[in-house]
């Protein structure tokens, strides 16, 4: 169970662990994000879908150095969760949404494929989902308290209350939906197999060829994927080159900063 605190006591002690130069850079994005949440918003009561919309609406919204900000919000997230100020890592939903495509129709006009998750990834949404449904009661006391105020015509609580109910229970259906369908790969992650390839679940050490340098990733589904936990979607350019590829295979991305090459010097 996390300790909780204020968010802006929190965010406090974290600047006061950064050089000065870091600090200076990221107090103003921040002391902004802060302010967005509640300065005294308890950090157990913060919820993914928030900063979802905190990365859409605070960030996308005005896109200069987005990503270098972006960062920044993580880094702090990832910090109150290392010092268990959060249940859940944070970090890993602050992201900017690409633009989807249209949805294509169904040739066989049956329903959806499943989402496919690894047992580690299905656990930690079905943990995140009992947390939020724990807030409901404090949710409905809010909002109970903010209207014995009687006039509601300006009242900030109660309009703010509401919008977390709001936010809540749109991120307990979003997870009930993904978790409903879920597909749970297999224990072993595909390593029973004669000859080793990557799949779902597994974990790959690269080398890079050009810097000679190795980085180990799990390979997760679209909904699993956070680069700050090394682990990397199949949806990803990356991920797309690396799937039913074998030890020693050599493999070839391109990206917008130019051609990547990796070896798979194990698959685990």
């Amino acid at each position: 169970m996390a300790t909780t605190t204020p968010l802006h006591d929190a965010l406090l002690e974290f600047l006061g662990t950064q050089n000065d130069e870091k600090r200076r850079k990221a107090q103003p994005e921040l002391a902004k994000f802060v302010r967005w949440c509640g300065r005294e918003r308890l950090t157990a009561t913060l919820l993914p879908v928030e900063l979802e919309q905190y990365a859409q609406r605070g960030i996308a919204a005005n896109s200069t150095n987005a990503t270098e900000r972006l960062e920044q919000v993580r880094a702090f997230l990832a910090y109150i969760f290392k010092k268990k100020y959060t249940d859940l890592n944070l970090a890993t939903h602050v992201r900017l949404r690409k633009a989807k495509a249209a949805a294509r129709p169904s040739q066989s006009g049956g329903s959806s494929a499943g989402v496919e998750f690894t047992a580690e990834g299905h656990a930690r949404l079905t943990h995140e989902l009992e947390l939020l449904k724990a807030q409901r009661p404090d949710v409905a006391v809010e909002i109970q308290n903010a209207a014995a105020d009687k006039d509601v015509r300006e009242n900030a609580p109660l309009e703010a209350a509401r919008e977390r109910q709001g936010m809540l229970e749109a991120r307990i259906r979003e997870l009930e939906s993904s978790l409903k369908g879920a597909v749970l790969t297999g224990a072993d992650g595909g390593k029973s197999r004669a000859a080793k390839q990557v799949k779902l679940g597994v974990s790959v050490v690269l080398r890079d060829k050009m810097s000679g340098s190795e980085t180990t990733y799990q390979i997760v589904g679209a909904r699993e994927a956070s680069p700050l936990e090394a682990k990397l979607s199949t949806e990803s350019p990356v991920g797309k080159a690396l799937l039913n590829r074998k030890e020693g295979d050599e493999v070839k991305v391109t990206a917008p900063k130019g051609t990547m090459i990796y070896v798979i010097t194990s698959i685990l």
